[in-house]
């Protein structure tokens, strides 16, 4: 059973983001601009990390946030696929993270 937040009834405004592939610098934008936004809680629908930018960092905001996070396919190809079956992208980013980022 999921963990709810809010009671159904209540009036809740919630940030949706998607497809950050590693990229710390749009991220931090992103979660600035939502700051700002009076937003009660964010759902991030995964592709956290796969990517040529920096796995590392984007974990490291991800993790912070305590925000809601949903494996997306690239995520469960890092935690299921061992490196050397992994594409280039893939491998680019889990080279980059610790255990602690991947569980």
């Amino acid at each position: 059973m999921p963990n709810i937040r809010f009671h159904p009834m209540q009036n809740v405004k919630i940030a949706i983001i998607a497809d950050i592939h590693g990229n710390a610098s749009a991220l931090t934008a992103v979660l600035a601009d939502i700051a700002m936004q009076n937003v009660d809680d964010i759902l991030n629908l995964g592709d956290h990390f796969s990517g040529p930018l920096d796995a590392r960092s984007t974990a490291g905001q991800l993790i912070d946030s305590g925000m809601i996070s949903i494996a997306g396919n690239h995520d469960r190809q890092l935690i299921e696929l061992a490196p050397g079956n992994m594409g280039a992208s893939d491998k680019f980013a889990y080279d980059q993270l610790s255990t602690r980022a991947i569980d």
